[in-house]
């Protein structure tokens, strides 16, 4: 866990990584062995996104788009999401570390508040 603790301390502190959730606080609880972890709330995170915006079709087979979205238009979508949690995983290897639970949940793909 302290391993954990420190790469949050290098990697979500606020700036310029806007691919990366901010830790606001973190730390030991006095007196026990528990460690907690205060992070940005993310409105949105890939499986989320994935599971409201493109749920099964009766067949249950194919994604369903709603009339206003075009299949190009979810492309785009796609591509930008995957470009925004190829640019955080990026800095992360850049800073040295390595992302060791990257799934769907923990891709953000919508604004967050502290």
């Amino acid at each position: 866990m302290e391993n954990e603790l420190r790469a949050v301390d290098k990697l979500c502190k606020p700036g310029p990584q806007k691919n990366i959730v901010t830790a606001l606080r973190h730390g030991k609880l006095p007196q026990t062995s528990y460690y907690f972890l205060d992070m940005e709330l993310c409105d949105m995170n890939l499986e989320t996104h994935i599971r409201q915006e493109w749920p099964p079709t009766v067949e249950g087979t194919k994604p369903h788009f709603s009339k206003d979205v075009t299949p190009e238009n979810r492309r785009d979508e796609v591509i930008k999401i995957m470009k925004d949690i190829a640019g955080g995983v990026s800095y992360i290897h850049r800073q040295g570390e390595i992302h060791r639970d990257l799934k769907p949940r923990n891709g953000m793909t919508s604004s967050c508040q502290t």
